[in-house]
């Protein structure tokens, strides 16, 4: 069967994103603002949202683009959640999950847009919080219990934490996506085009031991190529004394033939020779005895 040498794309990624926020409506919505009665604001905030993100996606999808915008959604989604709770503690826990989410993308600057979007949102409603504003008789809080920059500095300083650890993180993802392609090129050009001239163009150590190897198999099937002509060369001569060979047995096979037929005909002729013999000498032995006899009679 032949490998699926492409692997997964931004595409993809950018559908799965689609999906995880197209999710979080009927969630933030819907239940986030049981027992708060915040559902006229929560319903209008998810949907805009959610137009938000599909316009975004029909318009930016496959750029670094998408992923920037997405990542506000994201936080725009935690944003609703805790206004939706009036600023209670447990809905700020979906930031540090959401910021988790952009590293789907291995680019840095997913999370860093993230983090940056709740930061303004949390620096913006610390202050209104503090000045009492509120949108239709609904104050609009950052925090339930109590709101202080205090607190807010106490937020930002964890959210920049994991930030720096994500932007870290997506960025050694990213270095080893490029190897991974890098080395999927290389085997697809080795394995598909016989390319065996192939390298890897990165100098991480995963990419000197594809290059290792695949000079070491190029030298290989230079070795075996050279050893080849050499094997076809000794099995023509072997074929050409081979053939000789056959041809000098053959002619011996046919020459005891013909002394054989040789020495059966001087055996046959032989034997005529020493019958004829036999006969002359009865002949001399029978005129012996008749000249005898006549030499008797005339006595």
């Amino acid at each position: 069967m032949k490998p699926n040498s492409n692997g997964p794309t931004e595409t993809s990624y950018d559908k799965l994103m689609l999906i995880i926020l197209l999710a979080h409506i009927p969630v933030t919505a819907l239940l986030i603002p049981i027992s708060f009665e915040t559902h006229a604001f929560a319903i209008t905030a998810s949907l805009l949202n959610g137009l938000f993100i599909i316009a975004a996606y029909s318009l930016t999808r496959n750029t670094r683009g998408f992923r920037i915008l997405a990542s506000m959604a994201l936080m725009i989604f935690s944003a609703i959640m805790i206004q939706a709770q009036m600023g209670r503690l447990e809905m700020h826990f979906h930031i540090f999950s959401a910021l988790a989410i952009t590293l789907i993308y291995r680019d840095w600057v997913a999370p860093a847009v993230a983090a940056a979007v709740i930061a303004l949102h949390h620096v913006t409603l610390t202050f209104l919080q503090l000045s009492g504003a509120a949108i239709n008789g609904m104050p609009l809080v950052a925090f339930a219990v109590e709101c202080s920059w205090n607190i807010t500095f106490i937020h930002a300083t964890f959210v920049v934490m994991e930030t720096a650890g994500l932007v870290y993180f997506a960025h050694i993802m990213n270095k080893e996506h490029k190897t991974d392609q890098a080395l999927r090129k290389f085997i697809n050009e080795i394995v598909e085009q016989k390319n065996l001239a192939s390298r890897a163009p990165g100098d991480s150590y995963t990419e000197q031991l594809a290059n290792s190897l695949g000079e070491n198999l190029d030298t290989l099937i230079n070795f075996l190529q050279r050893d080849n002509h050499k094997l076809i060369a000794t099995s023509t001569e072997m074929a050409e004394l081979s053939q000789h060979a056959t041809t000098a047995l053959a002619d011996q096979r046919a020459y005891g033939e013909r002394v054989a037929a040789a020495s059966h005909e001087m055996a046959s002729n032989s034997s005529e020779v020493a019958q004829h013999a036999s006969q002359a000498l009865s002949t001399a032995n029978k005129i012996m005895n008749a000249s005898s006899e006549c030499y008797d009679l005339t006595s």
